[in-house]
């Protein structure tokens, strides 16, 4: 009894002598009469086969303990007498070296543990009519998402009520002006009436507010507290988005498509209006809300926009206005430290709300929260030393430090090793990393690391049954009980995403700043991470089965891992790839392009014959088929995305080479390479459409150099 805690003895009314094992049961089944307990009484009989010497290991050696167990079955019959079930097996073999006794006959056993748990299934679940299906639309499933990252994340959050209340008010006296400079962004005036006038912001509109905290303070955790806050209202109206809830929450034309079904409920408007691109969406959408007013007040709330996947573009955020039609309140969250980010929200000058730390009193709940789940407390003075630790104040540190002395197995030097956790987030991670690895057997260090290279190179994550494929060899996954155990020791830093679109669910890791430690302790060069990339991309482009459904990774991979003519052929001839948006597909192969300049001033170019793109008479002609329009009439679509053009002349431009590729290829066909001579054939040149030409035009060299491939994985 001395080693069961008194508030342990207390709470499960402890009987004095018993086993932890005896508890369970009496807590668990007996005293509450569990119609789902189930009893399996092993038939001693087999004990005559055994030798007498190895009885003990069956059966107690005292009185005292086998009259106590005999009691005990008889009582658990009278009370459960349709819940007991006596089996009977058989001794197949003794080991004569350990002595290990290996039973037979248990077939009975194991249908008597179906039956039963079936049955007891059933009986809470039982089978109803099947009734018809009712559709289920994308925006629902992603509603559903939403609503269920929302409760995973307000489960740890104590405190946080005067913050949560500000936010909800929306005063701009509760926020800041004018600072971001110190995180990057510079407030440029003329830029920002420039996007006024663009997005036609009026005098009276709503400013745009942004809710700025370090990595792991909680943002998350608190913009789904708010939610949970303004839905106890029904004089609000609340569009609520969590961009890392899965990788299709992170595209931007699916946070505009759900806004723009939130707002519109005319279908026939609102097919219209999809239609569109990103930025012509919302100026559409903010043109309705201006000649249909809300009646409600209303709040649009947008989380983690740095983890958007088009965070390090040029486009990113370009869609978001700097103001809101009035009574419209739109708040985005973002981290201190993607500086791409902060200079894109700092052009739309935004109002700032600064998420603060933690205080001490929610500090010392969230202490005694965590580690009472497990049963577990730390005392007065271990409570004091970790509360005291700077990094204490960030929620995410907090919770990692308190599971590492959760399982931390020497008390007599528990303090001591409070006193030696480091107080930022990305050293704490790091070290739990670099002890994962010490703790991990030998054979299974790989793996560990394994699969954190590759959940940091996936993006989006990874299904559970293609990580132990990717970690095996020639197709032959690694064993169960390694990949077991690699997920237990990485427990605590992964989480289980639905992927809407696929049905499939995704591993991944809990937190960007996990991600950034892998980087820093695994792959501390950009090179490092090439082979992942390379290793994916194949086996995305080589499963039949699961590239369909990752097609949006497929060319992410082939270019991180710089196979730049796989990626090309990807985008041109497999016909995955026309289920990526034409935007996207041009991204893709726009970097392909050479980056010379062509001249500065065509004229000054003797012949633009001299450096014009064109095709041969075979592939003008279409005669070589294809799947992509630029392979069928490839003088009438677009050299780039592969959008029909047509014969007339609007929205083409002629595209020519630098003087480089010029003098190497001018007397080639651009698609086949094959040879024509110096005789210029007759409407063959080729042309770019007016997006495509990415704000240069004719400047650029407009050749796509395929040379640079990867070397494969080592």
């Amino acid at each position: 009894m001395d080693d069961i805690s008194q508030d342990i003895q207390e709470k499960y009314e402890w009987l004095y002598g018993s086993s932890i094992t005896f508890m369970e049961v009496l807590h668990a089944a007996y005293r509450n009469k569990n119609p789902n307990a189930a009893f399996f009484i092993r038939d001693s009989s087999f004990l005559k086969e055994l030798p007498s010497d190895l009885n003990h290991r069956f059966r107690q050696d005292d009185e005292f303990s086998r009259r106590q167990i005999q009691l005990y079955k008889e009582n658990v019959k009278k009370r459960f007498p349709d819940q007991v079930f006596t089996y009977k097996p058989e001794v197949e073999s003794v080991d004569k070296t350990s002595s290990q006794v290996k039973l037979t006959n248990l077939e009975e056993f194991s249908n008597q543990v179906l039956t039963f748990f079936k049955s007891a299934i059933s009986k809470i679940y039982p089978l109803e009519e099947v009734q018809p299906e009712v559709e289920v639309t994308l925006m629902d499933k992603l509603e559903e998402e939403q609503n269920l990252f929302i409760d995973y994340k307000t489960e740890l959050v104590f405190g946080r009520q005067i913050e949560i209340d500000k936010l909800k008010d929306c005063s701009n006296d509760n926020f800041q002006k004018d600072c971001l400079s110190e995180y990057g962004g510079k407030n440029d005036d003329k830029s920002y009436e420039e996007l006024k006038e663009k997005f036609k912001s009026s005098d009276d509109d709503e400013l745009l507010k942004l809710i700025l905290a370090e990595p792991g303070m909680g943002k998350s955790a608190v913009l789904a507290k708010l939610v949970q806050k303004i839905q106890e209202n029904d004089e609000n109206d609340l569009f609520y988005h969590f961009v890392p809830v899965s990788a299709t929450t992170r595209e931007s034309s699916i946070i505009i498509k759900r806004m723009l079904s939130f707002f519109i409920k005319d279908e026939k408007e609102l097919k219209i209006l999809e239609e569109k691109l990103p930025e012509e969406m919302i100026i559409s959408l903010l043109a309705y809300l201006r000649k249909n007013p809300v009646k409600k007040r209303t709040y649009i709330l947008i989380d983690a926009v740095n983890e958007m996947r088009s965070s390090g573009s040029h486009e990113h955020l370009n869609w978001l206005p700097p103001t809101f039609p009035k009574n419209i309140h739109c708040l985005v969250s973002c981290n201190t430290v993607h500086q791409h980010t902060l200079r894109k929200l700092a052009a739309k000058q935004p109002l700032v709300f600064s998420l603060t730390p933690l205080d001490k009193e929610s500090v010392l709940n969230i202490i005694d929260y965590y580690l009472g789940m497990f049963n577990k407390k730390l005392d007065s003075h271990q409570k004091q030393l970790l509360s005291e630790n700077d990094g204490a104040s960030t929620p995410l540190w907090l919770r990692l430090a308190c599971e590492e002395l959760r399982i931390y197995g020497d008390f007599n030097t528990l303090s001591k090793k409070i006193e030696l956790l480091p107080n930022d987030l990305k050293t704490l991670i790091e070290d739990i990393l670099k002890r994962l690895q010490t703790e991990a057997a030998i054979e299974n260090r790989k793996a560990l690391n394994g699969t954190l290279c590759l959940l940091y190179a996936a993006r989006t994550g990874l299904s559970e049954d293609d990580i132990p494929v990717l970690l095996g060899s020639e197709n032959e996954p690694i064993a169960p009980l390694v990949w077991a155990e690699t997920r237990r020791l990485l427990k605590q830093f992964l989480r289980i995403i639905y992927e809407t679109r696929t049905g499939y669910e995704r591993i991944d890791f809990i937190h960007d700043s996990v991600r950034l430690a892998v980087k820093s302790v695994l792959l501390p060069e950009s090179k490092d991470t090439i082979k992942w990339h390379y290793k994916l991309a194949n086996f995305l482009l080589n499963d039949a089965k699961k590239a369909p459904f990752s097609v949006d990774e497929i060319p992410y991979h082939l270019e991180a891992s710089y196979q730049r003519g796989k990626l090309l052929d990807f985008m041109r001839k497999n016909p995955l790839s026309q289920r990526i948006p034409t935007y996207d597909r041009a991204q893709y192969v726009n970097n392909l392009k050479c980056t010379s300049f062509v001249h500065s001033n065509l004229s000054k170019v003797k012949s633009h014959s001299e450096i014009e793109m064109t095709v041969c008479h075979i592939c003008q002609t279409g005669m070589k088929g294809g799947l992509n329009p630029i392979f069928n009439r490839p003088t009438e679509a677009c050299y780039i995305c592969g959008q029909w053009l047509g014969s007339g002349h609007l929205n083409k431009n002629k595209i020519y080479m630098c003087m480089q590729h010029s003098n190497m290829y001018r007397h080639n066909c651009v698609l086949c390479n094959s040879f024509q001579g110096s005789m210029k054939q007759k409407d063959n040149n080729l042309y770019v459409c007016h997006q495509c030409t990415f704000g240069y035009k004719y400047n650029l060299c407009n050749y796509l150099d395929t040379t640079n491939e990867s070397v494969e994985e080592s």
